[in-house]
């Protein structure tokens, strides 16, 4: 009995896996990770089995979910065309969940938050480190206008773009070492808002 049920199993699991990559299957996958993240551009990998040429997603490939959908899912299948010449839709469709992408870190002079000793640099940039779940290159951020608050100098220093003004990097200049600067920027790109990080001078 022992022996029967094992062979039932079995031929149950074969069947099962035969169902699932049989001749009209496809397989989709990322390379990266199993979730779309909104304004991430995400590669998709797929491959057919049988006799198929001209394999085509019904979404762009690469894919980037647009921003407010989070929450929400994509449903990815493909069609191809059939050794008879004929387009065919292909079972193996996959679902993916959307997810707000994580949000950028400040830079100063390519000195991220919390850097002491900072390099006086007019620059100021916006992009991800190493603590997102996908590959680097993919952020695509401009700094729209920056604010710096420094202990030692009256109000805030408030300018546009990513170049810190010649004014505000000689009033920066001027003020003693160890003075903490706090920098928040505004920024658009693969997402958009407000990020701060804090310097010492």
């Amino acid at each position: 009995m022992k022996k029967l049920i094992l062979a039932g199993q079995f031929f149950l699991a074969t069947f099962v896996f035969s169902q699932e990559y049989n001749s009209k299957s496809a397989i989709i996958e990322t390379t990266e990770m199993q979730v779309f993240y909104e304004g991430i551009p995400i590669l998709l990998n797929v491959e057919a089995f049988g006799e198929y040429k001209d394999l085509q997603l019904n979404i762009p490939n690469p894919y980037t979910a647009a921003p407010g959908t989070a929450g929400s899912v994509v449903e990815v299948t493909c069609t191809a065309i059939n050794k008879k010449g004929k387009r065919v839709n292909l079972e193996g469709s996959r679902k993916f969940y959307v997810k707000r992408a994580p949000k950028p870190e400040l830079f100063w002079g390519g000195l991220s938050d919390g850097t002491v000793d900072s390099v006086l640099s007019q620059t100021l940039s916006v992009g991800y480190g190493s603590n997102v779940p996908f590959g680097k290159g993919k952020d695509n951020f401009t700094v729209e206008s920056y604010s710096i608050v420094v202990s030692g100098i009256k109000g805030s220093l408030d300018g546009t773009g990513s170049e810190i003004s010649e004014l505000h990097l000689k009033a920066l200049k001027s003020i003693s070492k160890k003075n903490k600067a706090s920098i928040q920027v505004r920024y658009s790109g693969n997402s958009s808002g407000l990020v701060t990080a804090m310097f010492e001078l």
